[in-house]
Order: structure tokens, then sequence, then C-alpha cells
């Protein structure tokens, strides 16, 4: 019991929205249970707290299911809520965020399907986590 606390404890990622009014704490765990159907549990919400909402998500590092699970997760938020802003536990923190304009040009616009199928494979194969397979796919986050 104790490695599995300690391997939740570590792996804890972040992230913060822009969203103003769409989330709501009459709302929260609505949102929270509709981004998790199917792929996680919601298993607490609160809504107090003075620099805006925190959705926290528990994956074991080694686990490839769990970052994909995340990485749906992550997405529902971007696509139904707006999610702007991610920020990983245990990441270097820095002024600047992730510049991933590099990925976003690479093969032109006509290869944004490509680029995303790559980031996608990425993933799955465990080379990147949910919070950069995000910044992959959405140049906005």
């Amino acid at each position: 019991m104790r490695k599995r606390i300690l391997a939740v404890f570590v792996t804890l990622t972040f992230l913060s929205t822009g969203w103003g009014a769409t989330i709501t704490p009459q709302n929260l765990r609505t949102v929270a249970e509709d981004v998790a159907i199917q792929v996680g549990e919601v298993r607490e919400t609160a809504s107090q707290g003075k620099n805006g909402l925190v959705f926290v998500f528990e994956e074991y590092h080694t686990s490839r299911i769990g970052r994909m699970e995340i990485a749906t997760m992550l997405l529902r938020l971007q696509e139904r809520y707006g999610l702007a802003l991610i920020g990983l536990e245990g990441a270097m923190q820095r002024a600047a965020p992730l510049d991933a304009t590099w990925f976003h040009h690479a093969g032109g616009v006509e290869s944004k399907a490509i680029r995303e199928e790559a980031a996608l494979r990425m993933l799955s194969e465990g080379e990147i986590n949910s919070a950069e397979f995000i910044t992959l796919v959405c140049p906005h986050v």
C-alpha cells in the first residue's frame, strides 16, 4: 500500500483554466463527471480557492493507458470548456510556456492530420505524457 500511495502523490497533473463563467462552483462536479466518462473517476470536487479552478488527475508514470485516459479528459476539457493552461507537476518552472511551434508548423498546413497522428503515436508508445500531447495537438493551449 505504501508504494501505491507514493506513486499517486508523485504522479499528479495539475491544470488551470481561463474559463470565467463557463464552469461555476455549482456545476463543477457535473463538468468533472462529463470529462471523465468511461476514462476516469471523479473522487472529490471542491469549489473553494482564490486562483481559479484546478483539476487533479492521478496516474502512474509507467501506465500508457493512464496517459491516454488523461489525454482524453484534457481534450474534452479543451474542446468542451476551453482549457487554456496546463501545469504539470514535476516539470521545470519557467516564465514562458512550452514552445511547440516547431511541431505545429512541421510539414505545413496540409500536414495537420499527420502531426496529430504522430503525437498520438508518441503518447501511446510512452514517449510523451498527456500534457505534452495536448501542447502538440492544440497550439493555443
